[in-house]
């Protein structure tokens, strides 16, 4: 199963995660909600991810966007499939590009699939 930060999904598309990384530097400004960040050296690309989560509610499905909008800014970690996982992944963009109702479900409990684009960022440690 994959997972970026404490999210976790049916199914991860996209590019590979890169060896390379940006050195990056994260900071807060005094009076001011959230963080900012700033390339201090260039490395790797940013990467696209596509993601699929399967979720019971519609409550659930329609606040996935700002849950997962709630990373943006954050370093993180991203586990892809087959065990592969890449530490201080920056997210620098997310959003939900579709919920859909499914009929019959598979796996058992899943009555909406929330589809989600990822524009992820590999850094170095801080």
């Amino acid at each position: 199963m994959a997972s970026i930060g404490g999210f976790s999904f049916m199914r991860m598309d996209g590019q590979q995660m890169p060896c390379l990384s940006a050195e990056i530097e994260v900071f807060k400004r005094p009076g001011v909600d959230g963080i900012g960040c700033r390339n201090l050296a260039l490395g790797a690309e940013e990467v696209t991810k596509y993601t699929r989560e399967g979720v019971a509610l519609l409550l659930t499905a329609q606040t996935a966007s700002d849950d997962y909008k709630a990373l943006k800014g954050y370093v993180v970690t991203v586990w892809e499939d087959y065990g592969r996982y890449v530490n201080y992944v920056l997210v620098k963009d997310v959003r939900v590009t579709g919920i859909q109702r499914v009929m019959k479900s598979s796996p058992p409990g899943v009555n909406y699939l929330i589809d989600a684009e990822w524009v992820l960022v590999p850094t170095v440690a801080p």
